[in-house]
């Protein structure tokens, strides 16, 4: 096992809530002309990633690899993946998310003037053996990278998605990635390079709500959670439903829906009900000169369909 410092990116730019900056895909072909009978990756993926090997999401966990300081530590992950390589032409696949590479959500906390603030990068080995062969590659600027359809994502402030930017096969053999741009090799992160040993969160349930109310018309947010609150007009909102699950949990929304192309679906969080309606302040704190940002983004994800059929789980976040 080898935790590589060689470090790429898809370019300088952060994310923000001024000017929102795609999750960036990586790839990267390969040739096998053996049939590993062993084979391993290693990858940092700052802040989140998510790992394909033809196609296969084989990422251990949401929110991999955990958060740190990457000033201090710099987590890595090991897979063994043998089982899903083939001969001929294999593929590679990564998406980034901001995670705590650029929490510029966690403002309350002073998170966004964090030192290890930098652009979104990856750092990848990989090993074969069979046969008597060896076989290995780690990042460089072979590395093709392109946006992807998260238009925005923070682990506080929600996913934003436009499915109509999906590009399908991005991460399988075949695909043809000529117009794609090269990765750019960049310096390090500062901290050591560990292995990540914590434990994998899982999705433990799937709950469906336990009711579902539509209304023609419906405010999100009061102004306070005490009872006679008064709802901020602001934040009254048309074609309404509130799903209940019955339980104060975290967890993602999982999105079903039969769209249509260029229809936008928002999902907000809260945690309980005030005076029996829905109300944002039961997960958040708000002060004057943020009002405005969290009514926008608080817990907020945002869908737009593709057409058709369509299921939304959002990335590198939670509720």
């Amino acid at each position: 096992m080898y935790l590589t410092q060689s470090f790429i990116k898809a370019n300088d730019e952060l994310c923000t809530f001024e000017k929102h900056v795609s999750a960036p895909y990586f790839r990267r072909k390969f040739n096998l002309d053996f049939l590993p009978e062993r084979s391993e990756i290693t990858i940092c993926g700052l802040g989140f990633y998510e790992l394909y090997i033809n196609g296969v999401n084989v990422t251990k966990g949401p929110l991999a690899p955990y958060i740190s300081n990457t000033d201090d530590i710099c987590y890595y992950d090991n897979y063994a993946i043998a089982e899903h390589l083939k001969l001929g032409e294999n593929v590679i696949g990564v998406i980034l998310g901001n995670g705590f590479r650029n929490p510029f959500g966690g403002f309350v906390w002073d998170f966004d003037e964090s030192s290890h603030i930098g652009p979104l990068c990856t750092a990848i080995f990989l090993e074969c053996f069979g046969k008597g062969k060896y076989f290995s590659l780690e990042t460089d600027d072979r590395f093709k990278t392109h946006s992807s359809p998260v238009l925005f994502d923070d682990i506080r402030m929600g996913c934003r998605y436009d499915a109509r930017l999906e590009i399908d096969g991005w991460n399988l053999p075949g695909f043809d990635d000529s117009e794609w741009d090269s990765a750019i090799p960049c310096e390090p992160p500062k901290g050591d390079a560990k292995l990540c040993e914590c434990e994998p969160i899982h999705n433990r349930r799937e709950l469906r709500p336990v009711s579902i109310k539509h209304y023609d018309s419906l405010a999100f947010a009061r102004d306070t959670t005490a009872p006679g609150a008064v709802a901020d007009p602001e934040t009254v909102r048309k074609n309404v439903y509130v799903f209940d699950f019955g339980i104060n949990t975290a967890g993602v929304t999982k999105l079903h829906i039969n769209g249509i192309s260029g229809q936008k679906i928002i999902i907000r969080h809260a945690e309980y009900l005030v005076n029996d309606e829905f109300d944002i302040l039961t997960t958040i704190f708000l002060t004057p000169e943020q009002r405005k940002l969290y009514y926008e983004y608080g817990q907020c994800d945002v869908y737009i369909c593709r057409g058709g059929n369509e299921t939304f789980v959002p990335r590198f976040k939670y509720d």
